[in-house]
């Protein structure tokens, strides 16, 4: 969580950017994730997915995966 002082600074971004990555280093193949209310886009620029509703949350897949 970035405080509201600090948003729209790409924060955000870099953490998850970074904590994407690093799953990606690790063969990890799917992240999920529950979001606060109003983010969901912000997640979505970042390539995460939104659940079905009888599994609520985001998750993302990196794709081309073998």
């Amino acid at each position: 969580m970035v405080k509201p002082n600090y948003k729209k600074q790409g924060i955000g971004r870099n953490i998850v950017t970074r904590l994407v990555s690093y799953c990606k280093s690790l063969n990890i193949r799917s992240i999920h994730l529950f979001t606060a209310k109003g983010v969901k886009d912000f997640y979505i620029k970042l390539g995460f997915v939104v659940r079905s509703d009888d599994a609520p949350g985001m998750k993302y897949e990196p794709k081309n995966l073998p």
